[in-house]
């Protein structure tokens, strides 16, 4: 995240002490204005954005991790098959600056955002 209002997410592995680069992919204009704080949970493939656009954006990487080749530029709605704008919510907290997640149950989170206070969603995944 940045000022750039992009998202950059990097499949790196770790051999013997070296990182490497696998792929990565880049998500053009995720949201309006600077990307304040990411999330990636891992287990459900899904990235989550807050940015000072006041939404939180959750991304579903299924469809590009599970793909082949090394990544590239994936625009929020760019077709069916590379969609990966799953939810975005608008968010009543100003200056948002924290985002993170705790498990509850079987495909159910809860996730807090916080800046000029704080603000919990509960998600369920599919």
């Amino acid at each position: 995240g940045g000022d750039d209002q992009c998202i950059k997410i990097v499949e790196m592995s770790l051999r013997e002490r070296v990182i490497e680069k696998k792929r990565e992919w880049l998500i053009k204009n995720s949201h309006a204005s600077s990307v304040k704080s990411v999330r990636f949970i891992e287990e459900e493939r899904r990235v989550v954005s807050i940015s000072m656009d006041q939404r939180m954006n959750v991304w579903n990487l299924n469809e590009i991790w599970n793909g082949e080749g090394g990544g590239g530029e994936v625009e929020p709605k760019s077709g069916k098959d590379r969609n990966v704008l799953e939810m975005s919510e608008m968010v009543d907290i100003a200056d948002l600056g924290w985002l993170d997640f705790e498990k509850i149950g079987e495909n159910v989170w809860v996730c807090g955002v916080a800046g000029m206070g704080i603000q919990l969603f509960r998600f369920a995944f599919q």
